[in-house]
């Protein structure tokens, strides 16, 4: 419990200033001190025991590969997707908060396969075009075939794929989407390819030994399935690659809205000697790829026949957002398709001492509370409502104390516009400060039950808080970072924030620079805070007990301070169990 003793203004401003000239020559700090304040830590740490960035990714096609409006991921090393951002003007932007040592984290550009590890940068330029997409080609030419081996396919995605029907469109290759249901060839290709009867069957026939002929149908695909082709041809005449006897084909990607992702080499000529072969080849389908083109090319007297593509059909769309089922996040609901995750991993907790502007005891129980975010986003990425998740872990204090929530950018600065438009649950709109939730004014009245949970009072599981903040248009796709901090209640300009985050416009100026703040930075002369953050994987931080200072309770948290959080990151892994609740 603690007593916050009453100090004259001009004793208060003496020690103060005694504080500071003393810290100025201090020695070095014990090598194993017993409370924090007899540590002096840089004043640029940020005492947060995480990992966290900004990150820029600037797409960098190649082919003229088409990347406006594609996927693109941010996952860790085994491919799991921690976020899914799309691209605008060839930019995708990320936030990321994980605990301290988690995996690698790449960026992945699911279209092509590609991948690039992120490795602290802010700045990430990716060049995209390079296919990598499933299955390697094989380099087995195929194999060979008696003739009486042709047989009529049943299960195909393309239609008439062993040419009985007499229906070719004529349409001009570009870089978008013919229609499906047809093949198709191009008006100035006419003469060097066309249908022709083999032993009472048709195939598509090559015309001329120095002019490729074409052939090409679009077919619906399932995103990141694998596709299948299988053709059969023919060489007639000794054949080497680009003259007489050749055959080259293709798959070309394209999205939902007919813009061409890209293409990838499929099986091809290997085969010199004349004979009936077959070829076979399998990729994977980009992730944002809603259409599959199969491009045939054939040139000398050489035919193909019976060609078949397989794979996964699209799937169904249940709520008819455009998205199926298989990629939606939110597959029953067409106003939201994307999810993602404030931290991205884990859970974020605060631990406080609530004497600001003066120091507490440092046992960081005042009141402890942990949450987790999740933020969903139409089919266009734009922020659609955030449903959040706080739990009041310790509740130390002999204070009554509010805890509120303000949102910023991925800089921590406040957004230049409003962006709720409203707050449902348990929680409410703060109506004192722009894009500010109150999640209760006081945690002793917001208590179903009366619990502490520090080793001196009653002790019960923690309390949930569970709200969803609705945003309107001005919230967009911007990156939205929510701060949790606490405030006095009754007093409602005594805010306490971390480290290296300013104070709201209601907080009371008058407070800023008074007992052991400087100049309102939420930090002492001696570089100590008023608030520790972590992220976890579980929730894993075990507060100290009550009076217990954090050094007893945690070892080697010295080291981890005064390498600026850059040594024995795992420290609250190890904590002295008799010390922490």
């Amino acid at each position: 419990m603690k007593n916050l003793f009453n100090l004259s203004i001009c004793f208060s401003l003496l020690l103060f200033s005694c504080s500071k000239n003393e810290q100025q020559g201090s020695a070095p700090n014990p090598e194993h001190a017993q409370h924090l304040n007899e540590l002096t830590i840089d004043q640029n740490f940020n005492w947060s025991s995480s990992s966290k960035g900004k990150l820029i990714v600037n797409l960098k096609p190649l082919q003229s590969l088409y990347t406006e409006d594609q996927p693109v991921l941010l996952t860790t090393e085994d491919g799991t997707v921690l976020q899914k951002k799309h691209s605008h003007g060839n930019q995708a932007e990320f936030f990321y908060a994980m605990p301290p040592n988690s995996e690698k984290l790449f960026i992945e550009y699911p279209n092509t396969g590609e991948r690039i590890a992120v490795n602290g940068q802010t700045q990430l330029s990716f060049t995209v075009g390079d296919f990598k997409l499933g299955e390697k080609p094989s380099t087995n030419p195929g194999k060979k075939m008696a003739p009486s081996s042709r047989g009529k396919t049943t299960s195909n995605l393309l239609v008439n794929g062993d040419f009985e029907a007499n229906d070719i469109g004529i349409a001009s290759y570009s870089q978008s989407a013919p229609p499906t249901g047809k093949w198709h060839t191009q008006a100035d290709r006419v003469n060097y390819a066309h249908l022709a009867t083999v032993s009472g069957s048709q195939v598509w026939q090559a015309t001329n030994a120095n002019q490729w002929g074409m052939i090409f149908q679009t077919a619906a695909i399932t995103p990141s399935t694998p596709v299948t082709l299988d053709y059969q041809y023919r060489i007639n005449q000794q054949a080497s690659q680009w003259s007489s006897d050749d055959i080259y084909a293709d798959f070309i990607w394209f999205d939902a809205n007919g813009n061409w992702l890209g293409y990838v080499h499929m099986a091809g000529l290997s085969n010199t000697n004349p004979g009936l072969f077959s070829a076979n080849d399998t990729r994977t389908a980009p992730a944002n790829a809603a259409y599959v083109e199969v491009f045939i090319l054939v040139q000398g007297t050489v035919w193909i026949d019976n060609v078949v593509l397989t794979g996964t059909a699209p799937s169904s769309d249940d709520d008819g957002d455009g998205i199926p089922n298989t990629s939606d996040d939110y597959p029953n609901d067409n106003t939201k398709a994307y999810a993602s995750y404030y931290p991205t991993s884990g859970y974020q907790t605060l631990a406080f001492e609530d004497l600001w502007p003066a120091k507490g005891d440092f046992d960081f129980n005042d009141l402890v509370v942990s949450m987790d975010v999740e933020m969903a986003a139409d089919t266009g990425n734009k922020l659609v409502d955030a449903t959040f998740t706080i739990s009041a872990d310790a509740v130390g204090s002999g204070l009554g104390n509010g805890l509120a929530i303000v949102l910023r950018d991925a800089n921590g600065n406040f957004l230049n516009q409003d962006v709720i438009s409203n707050v449902s649950g348990e929680a409410t709109a703060d109506p004192d400060v722009t894009n500010g939730i109150i999640v209760f004014e006081d945690i002793y009245d917001a208590q179903e039950s009366f619990y502490m949970n520090n080793g001196f009072g009653p002790s019960a599981p923690a309390e949930e808080f569970t709200f969803t903040v609705t945003f309107n248009a001005n919230a967009g796709t911007q990156i939205i970072v929510p701060e949790m901090y606490i405030f006095r209640s009754g007093e409602r300009g005594r805010e306490i924030h971390q480290k290296g985050y300013s104070p709201t416009p209601v907080a009371n100026p008058a407070l800023f620079n008074t007992l052991d703040d400087v100049n309102g930075t939420y930090s002492t002369a001696n570089g100590l805070p008023w608030v520790i953050e972590l992220v976890t994987a579980n929730k894993s931080f075990q507060h100290p007990l009550e009076k217990v200072d954090i050094l007893q309770a945690y070892p080697t948290f010295q080291t981890w301070a005064e390498s600026n959080g850059q040594s024995n990151t795992d420290w609250y892994l190890n904590p002295d169990n008799i010390r922490v609740f």
